[in-house]
């Protein structure tokens, strides 16, 4: 089975295009906002979790286009806290969705966020 793309903003945020940048997709659609609040047919227990997963998700990976993607991993979250287990199937999807969000330990190491400051001066910028 072939790899999922790996998302505009997520390979913006490695800096994959500065040394590329003929890559970049310019055609792919923008979000049009932030995450956002939880929604409102959620309990106290999902929206709790809601908080929690937007806490800790790493700047600039998730938007309103994403709040459906969200919506499934806190119910998924809240699910397995609740009944101390899951599905393997349902387990496996948590595990997927997390990944996709920056929040597994070797998809967050494929983020890092350039603020311009630590690029060196290059003599030949000035020409």
């Amino acid at each position: 089975m072939a790899r999922h793309k790996t998302p505009t903003n997520i390979l913006e945020l490695r800096g994959s295009f500065d040394k590329n940048p003929q890559r970049m997709r310019l055609k792919e659609p923008k979000p049009k906002g932030k995450l956002g609040t939880p929604p409102r047919h959620f309990d106290k227990e999902q929206k709790a979790a809601w908080r929690e997963l937007v806490k800790i998700m790493p700047d600039g990976v998730a938007f309103d286009s994403d709040r459906w993607v969200v919506e499934v991993t806190v119910r998924l979250m809240v699910e397995l806290r609740s009944a101390g287990n899951l599905s393997a199937a349902k387990l496996s999807r948590l595990e997927t969705l997390l990944a996709r969000l920056g929040l597994t330990p070797a998809d967050r190491s494929k983020v890092q966020v350039h603020d311009g400051k630590d690029k060196q001066a290059d003599p030949w910028d000035e020409l």
